[in-house]
């Protein structure tokens, strides 16, 4: 680990910034929680489903950021923060661009997976 705690493609974000992915993913996990029981208990809508994947992917998305110490944001633009919030410094090494970029795709495609998952429960559940 180097002096600002940048590890390329596992830790871009220091503990200000994982303290606002901890609350922004409890505040999504009760939304989402909400629609999964609004989900099973109402008539089958394809476009409340739709809005629980949303949903569903935001919060696994927020918990990886969290338990990862990685923000995608960050690691797609090149950047990190260890310090206040919206504090970033810039990457310019091509390797470790591209290991932050491989991170932000594995946690988005986990993302996707999960919220999928939780769609095809409810569907599941409901019929």
């Amino acid at each position: 680990m180097n002096q600002t705690g940048y590890i390329p493609g596992a830790c871009n974000i220091g503990s200000v910034e994982v303290r606002w992915r901890k609350v922004s993913f409890y505040i999504a996990l009760a939304v989402a929680a909400a629609l999964f029981v609004y989900n099973l208990l109402m008539p089958l809508n394809y476009i409340n489903l739709c809005i629980l994947f949303f949903t569903a992917t935001i919060t696994a998305i927020n918990f990886q950021q969290y338990r990862n110490r990685f923000c995608i944001k960050y690691g797609w633009l090149h950047q990190f923060n260890f310090g206040k919030r919206g504090m970033r410094q810039n990457v310019y090494d091509k390797k470790q661009i591209d290991l932050d970029r491989k991170k932000v795709i594995e946690i988005v495609f986990k993302s996707f997976l999960f919220a999928v998952l939780i769609v095809v429960s409810v569907y599941l559940l409901h019929s």
